[in-house]
């Protein structure tokens, strides 16, 4: 395969940590190791934090490039004055890129979509699901504003490729008017050898964070927001002791500790609130080890994971939980209920349903079994399907694609 050079333009990007951030980082580093030429291309903020501490190369858009101002008459269908399209047309001038990838249909997309078509420079768009879905009470409520609906699918509809991380994402798409055909099916992925290697006992990584070790561990990853549904872990885990099924909840991410407030003290010593679990290491190897050693190892110390979301495009801690070798029970509302595959990898359940969450835990929790045959049968179907490099590898193939129906436009 021929090198590429690659425009990631990312709408969302590190020193934040969450999973439409690690997918650019790992893309623009798994894009290098296979040999092609990528760039990250952010906001002025987000790229100096971080310029120094990754290994590619990171520019920005100068401060004030987008505004709230800007949001706010863009959303109102008012004329706004675009400072990112001459800075798009700017980088391409000077870097020459064969492709633009924009990961987030708002707001770069809005902003430098109708540029990049008007240079006839080929770009693949990347929904990453807040974006495109519409689901006020989980925040994700973009699509309700008509005149940014508009400017999306106006976007999107430019683009010669757009990629779609999850069934629901797809069904976003198509409800805006991209035809079936244009839309590639590509998954966030998750780096699978990450979580190979020695390991630290079980007891050594449940002790660090006063965890019981006679008993099945539960683990949940993210931050603590109404889109994950983490309000259903506590009456999950009270009919989980009515029944008294043995087992301890721990929940790592921002805010979690709110979870046991107000909580039933015998309920809530059942469950672990734990602060995001990042490398303690400064430099490069902050970002280039993602996910954390810590939170590799309290993965696998765990024996099910569990996904209770509201909605999401698709999360990335499902595709850690399948390297990882852990069942899943996840909900309807994961955004790719398809990553757990039913009967055989885990169980899907209702969105908002805790009896439902407690009852498939519980048939997990009792059969040790069951949850290792379910675990290896992720861990194999993670490292073919959600590898990072089987993920990029399927980008390239789009990317050549794009620039090919670019030449023959």
């Amino acid at each position: 395969v021929s090198p590429v050079k690659i425009a990631l333009l990312a709408s969302t990007f590190l020193p934040r940590i969450g999973g439409a951030e690690l997918a650019v980082h790992n893309l623009a580093m798994q894009f290098k190791k296979l040999g092609h030429e990528v760039t990250v291309v952010t906001w002025w903020g987000q790229g100096r934090a971080v310029r120094n501490q990754v290994s590619y190369p990171v520019r920005t858009m100068a401060p004030r490039s987008f505004t709230i101002g800007d949001k706010q008459r863009l959303g109102e269908g008012l004329p706004f004055y675009n400072k990112v399209a001459p800075q798009i047309a700017w980088l391409q001038q000077r870097h020459c890129f064969d492709v633009w990838n924009i990961q987030h249909t708002f707001p770069f997309g809005v902003l430098a979509g109708s540029r990049l078509r008007r240079l006839e420079v080929p770009f693949v768009a990347t929904p990453q699901g807040d974006d495109v879905i519409y689901d006020p009470a989980s925040h994700y409520d973009l699509m309700g504003i008509q005149p940014i609906r508009r400017r999306m699918a106006e976007c999107l509809m430019a683009a010669q490729q757009v990629t779609s991380i999850s069934q629901t994402v797809t069904q976003a798409l198509v409800d805006l008017g991209v035809p079936i055909e244009q839309i590639t099916d590509i998954p966030n992925g998750v780096l699978v050898d990450a979580f190979a290697g020695p390991v630290e006992p079980r007891e050594t990584v449940l002790r660090r964070y006063d965890i019981p070790t006679d008993v099945p561990l539960l683990l949940s990853v993210g931050r603590n927001h109404p889109q994950k549904g983490y309000d259903l872990i506590p009456p999950t885990m009270e009919r989980l002791c009515a029944d008294g099924v043995p087992c301890t909840w721990a929940v790592v991410g921002t805010d979690t500790h709110h979870l046991v407030k107000n909580v039933d003290p015998k309920i809530a010593q059942h469950i672990r609130c734990i602060p995001a679990i990042l490398s303690k290491e400064k430099g490069e190897a902050l970002f280039n080890r993602l996910p954390s050693a810590g939170l590799v190892a309290l993965y696998r110390a765990s024996d099910i994971f569990v996904i209770p979301s509201r909605m999401e495009g698709c999360p990335l801690v499902g595709a850690e939980a399948l390297a990882a070798g852990l069942p899943i029970v996840g909900t309807t509302g994961m955004g790719a209920p398809d990553m757990v595959v039913e009967g055989e990898g885990g169980f899907v359940v209702r969105k908002n349903d805790s009896a439902a969450l407690a009852k498939r835990i519980e048939v997990l929790v009792s059969d040790r079994n069951l949850r290792e045959r379910m675990g290896q049968f992720n861990h194999n179907r993670g490292r073919k399907r959600y590898d990072w490099e089987v993920v990029t590898r399927q980008y390239v193939a789009c990317f050549e694609e794009a620039i090919t129906a670019a030449r023959g436009r």
